[in-house]
């Protein structure tokens, strides 16, 4: 049974984006910010329209943000333990080696049926690349929770901002 994303939030004191800090050490959402939340210790700014990665880039940069790591990504997974941060997936941010690091099976994710913390389902961007080939780089599809690499310039996501 999966936990709603919501009740999530609200167990780990975020604010829901209302501009508190909801213990999470001062960090808060600008006052006029409809698309942003509060989670482990940033400001998540949310742009489930796809884009590319250049776009994705500039959007985070225009919100004085950056995408997050995969490891940050991988903070968001609910009910999925292999993705989830700790997990048997061995993609991180210090290991990021296709060749090395992944493994399909884990990485693979936990089926249909997935959502992040903030109940998105599609594939978000990050901002790490993949550490055999610069021209890919890592990305979470929450629906299934798994984690996976794809070649930047040819594909578009979905796009979370932290700062």
């Amino acid at each position: 049974m999966r936990t709603s994303p919501l009740v999530l939030l609200l167990l780990m004191g975020c604010d829901g984006g209302n501009g508190g800090d909801g213990g999470d050490g001062g960090v808060k959402c600008p006052a006029d910010a409809t698309n942003c939340q509060l989670f482990q210790q940033h400001a998540w700014f949310v742009k489930v329209d796809v884009q590319s990665f250049a776009d994705a880039e500039a959007y985070c940069a225009g919100l004085a943000g950056r995408l997050p790591t995969i490891e940050e990504l991988r903070t968001l997974v609910v009910d999925c333990p292999v993705t989830a941060p700790g997990g048997a997936c061995g993609v991180t941010d210090a290991c990021t080696s296709k060749a090395n690091c992944y493994d399909p099976v884990p990485c693979v994710g936990c089926g249909d049926g997935g959502l992040s913390v903030f109940g998105d389902e599609a594939p978000f961007w990050s901002a790490t690349p993949d550490g055999d080939d610069p021209a890919k780089v890592w990305y979470l599809a929450y629906r299934y929770n798994a984690v996976d690499t794809l070649v930047a310039a040819e594909r578009r996501l979905s796009t979370y901002c932290v700062r």
